[in-house]
């Protein structure tokens, strides 16, 4: 996805397919999200962005990425 792309989906807000996440500390609960997603119509869950929809970027550490 390009970045222009990713403006756009953030600045229109969270929504039924649409989820924002701050970090990747928050795996778990964005994975019940996506269950729910699937079982629906589907959408996206996005790391690295607030609830405001501010862009915020996240870092993986090795720990993360083994995991």
């Amino acid at each position: 996805m390009a970045f222009a792309e990713l403006k756009q989906l953030v600045a229109a807000g969270e929504s039924d397919r649409l989820e924002f996440k701050r970090t990747t500390g928050t795996r778990n609960e964005a994975a019940k999200t996506v269950c729910a997603m699937l079982n629906e119509l589907g959408g996206f869950v996005i790391f690295g962005v607030g609830d405001r929809g501010e862009l915020l970027g996240q870092e993986v550490g090795q720990r993360t990425i083994e995991e």
